[in-house]
């Protein structure tokens, strides 16, 4: 093992404390984690995503081993990929780092075989520029400063990105590009920005089904164009002063935002609204993970509005996320999860990794995200005054008499002084 690499994984034990302990303790000796086994890099390996399964004596094996040994493998196998997400954002860093003071809202990612997602995706873009313009046009409502010079953008992929400028040029075009396409896109004109990502980074021959898609959506959080760029989903929609929220990146900023840690964010989520914890058991875990007594409880972010601070930091994990994504996509336990646990496991393991990196939260009366009146609703917004209710009695439509900035409701919509924000070139509503 070399002498950088035992550093590496003294600092992560030092920083990791009891969870750390419990990881690396299940041999007798600490010293015996570390077998002195051949660097292991993911990118560089065959197709597979899986470390090797390694022997007592440091050598390879083709066959399973003992349980021990298998879990110390695994252990080496995320620092591997920490390195290498270490040396791919060295590699990058400098080279797409957004214009200081840049900010914006990216919608998506979307992509594969339904071009409607980004059909929706671009009727956001469009509520987008109806709260932009609003905070130009009614300065009085004090969102100006917060809303005014937002950049609008969107993340797809190559396909897709083809399709939407078939609008330019005149018909015949594709079946799936339905004139109201071509309205909203107006002619290259509705975002500033239109990012496309290279699918084959991190995606191999042995991720099938729905999973290359859903890496798709985390590497796609690499595009990221500005230097505060928030993500949001083609249904999570905007209310007059989103751009508030960009400042959750710097704790007390304009006065808005408290946190439990004052410095820096790297990135700011959003909490899931469902409590998942009991049924993570059956879920893949990272070797021994259900020893660890903060993994289970530990909360699944919801990935329909994240805010990406533009640090090296940032960087990497988005790299390590990556990874770790193609490692659990290639489980075949992975069954039909989406892009959100594969994050979970990699911001869990980079928090133990690099205690540094600081995440944030968004208030969940802010990013709202509920079932409202819904038996099955993990959080029923009516209760906790997400929803309010008006004088008359009814449910809160309007973002006017909400404290949400981004309404990302299943069953329930927000307007904006009775409208979606995309009427205007659709002739309707959702």
């Amino acid at each position: 093992l070399s002498r950088k690499r035992m550093l590496r994984e003294i600092r992560f034990f030092l920083a990791g404390g009891v969870a750390s302990l419990v990881l690396f303790s299940h041999s007798s000796s600490i010293l015996q984690v570390h077998n002195p086994i051949n660097s292991y890099v993911v990118a560089n390996h065959k197709d597979d995503g899986f470390a090797p399964t390694v022997s007592h004596n440091g050598s390879a094996d083709s066959s399973a081993g003992s349980a021990n040994t298998t879990e110390n493998t695994q252990h080496h196998h995320y620092l591997d990929m920490l390195e290498e997400a270490e040396r791919q954002s060295d590699l990058d860093f400098e080279s797409v780092h957004p214009p200081p003071g840049s900010k914006g809202i990216i919608v998506g990612f979307t992509g594969g075989d339904n071009f409607q997602y980004t059909i929706d995706a671009m009727k956001n873009a469009h509520r987008i520029r109806k709260v932009i313009d609003m905070a130009k046009s009614n300065p009085v409502l004090g969102n100006e400063k917060f809303d005014s010079g937002l950049k609008v953008a969107l993340a797809t992929d190559q396909r897709h990105a083809d399709l939407l400028r078939t609008c330019e040029s005149p018909p015949p075009r594709p079946a799936e590009v339905i004139p109201v396409a071509c309205q909203l896109w107006a002619n290259g004109t509705l975002f500033d920005d239109v990012l496309t990502i290279d699918g084959q980074s991190y995606i191999n021959s042995t991720i099938h089904g729905v999973y290359p898609f859903f890496l798709l959506c985390l590497q796609s959080y690499l595009l990221m164009p500005y230097e505060r760029s928030l993500y949001v989903d083609s249904d999570s929609f905007p209310c007059p002063g989103v751009g508030k929220i960009f400042h959750m990146i710097k704790p007390y900023s304009e006065k808005l935002w408290p946190s439990t840690i004052i410095r820096e964010a790297d990135v700011v989520t959003s909490l899931e609204q469902y409590p998942y914890a009991a049924a993570y058991e059956g879920r893949k875990d990272l070797g021994k993970m259900l020893h660890l007594s903060d993994w289970i409880p530990f909360a699944e972010r919801n990935l329909g509005a994240i805010l990406l601070h533009a640090t090296k930091q940032t960087r990497t994990f988005l790299h390590f996320s990556a990874l770790v994504a193609r490692d659990y996509f290639n489980d075949s336990n992975a069954r039909d999860d989406g892009d959100q646990q594969p994050f979970r496991m990699a911001l869990y393991l980079y928090k133990k990794f690099r205690p540094e990196f600081t995440e944030l939260t968004m208030p969940m009366h802010t990013s709202c995200r509920s079932y409202v009146g819904k038996e099955y609703a993990g959080i029923d917004g009516t209760l906790n005054g997400m929803v309010p209710l008006t004088a008359d009695g009814k449910t809160c439509q309007e973002c006017s008499c909400s404290p949400c900035l981004l309404s990302h409701f299943r069953t329930y919509r927000l307007s904006i002084n009775g409208e979606m924000g995309w009427e205007n070139v659709t002739g309707g509503g959702w």
